[in-house]
């Protein structure tokens, strides 16, 4: 038995937290979760579209690391709140709608070797330090 909806815990007021890495979860069914702080879905191949999260008013920290079918990054435009974001070894090639994500401080794109658009992350003024691999920032 493999969990792919998750829907049903959007009703525990306290959830802060939740790992769902290597799974075939369907990130559509984490829509309505207005208290998630922290999101792992690393591994998970089966992820293709992430924008139900824009409706995670709460999301702190997102680890879609290893999410190679994931290609579109725009509805993380909407996660105002976003600080952390892990995109190890992904598919994307550009990362323009980060630019829209006033909170971002630490941004992981080791190993996304089709990235060859990092135009967006012009519009974070506080980074501080930036490599090929990743930034870095106060």
């Amino acid at each position: 038995l493999e969990v792919t909806d998750v829907s049903a815990l959007a009703g525990c007021p306290a959830l802060h937290t939740l790992y769902a890495g290597s799974t075939r979860i369907d990130v559509s069914s984490l829509a309505g979760f207005a208290t998630l702080h922290t999101l792992s879905l690393f591994d998970a191949h089966d992820v293709t579209d992430v924008s139900a999260l824009a409706g995670c008013a709460a999301l702190h920290t997102l680890k879609l690391s290893y999410c190679d079918r994931v290609t579109n990054l725009s509805a993380l435009a909407g996660c105002a709140t976003l600080r952390t974001l892990e995109l190890r070894n992904m598919s994307m090639t550009g990362v323009l709608a980060l630019g829209a994500c006033p909170r971002l401080h630490r941004l992981d794109l080791t190993d996304c070797t089709r990235l060859t658009d990092v135009s967006g992350l012009g519009a974070l003024a506080q980074c501080c330090t930036r490599s090929s691999s990743s930034a870095a920032c106060n």
